[in-house]
């Protein structure tokens, strides 16, 4: 076997971005390397919530519980794809994640109100 074709196995078996020791350069190299296209653009891209089924979460009325496993299920699928690139999921929730639901939201009234404790009033 010729040295490049044992190169091109050895970057296909045991590539270097999924290996913790090697310097976080050539891990990026390594990586980006590999990536189509594509895959570089669906790495920034941050979607919208369309993506959940029905617009704003697993469902109506979804617990926090259904939340974890529908991310669960969007992150396994990453973890299963052709580069296994983990996803990172976020949600914009500034006052309370009101997707959730009974989940506590916090009007900004109440958090508003919580920032004006008068400085004067502390004792140092």
């Amino acid at each position: 076997m010729s040295s490049s074709s044992r190169k091109a196995k050895n970057m296909n078996n045991n590539p270097i971005y999924k290996n913790p020791n090697s310097p976080i350069e050539s891990r990026i190299k390594d990586l980006l390397s590999r990536m189509t296209l594509s895959e570089k653009i669906g790495q920034i891209t941050q979607t919208d919530q369309p993506v959940h089924a029905g617009g704003g979460g697993p469902f109506e009325k979804a617990t926090s519980s259904d939340w974890i496993y529908m991310i669960d299920r969007f992150q396994n699928a990453a973890l299963e794809s052709r580069l296994g690139i983990p996803l990172l999921y976020g949600t914009d929730a500034v006052h309370g994640n009101n997707n959730v639901y009974g989940a506590t939201v916090f009007p900004h009234n109440i958090r508003l109100g919580a920032t004006r404790y008068h400085y004067r009033k502390i004792k140092f």
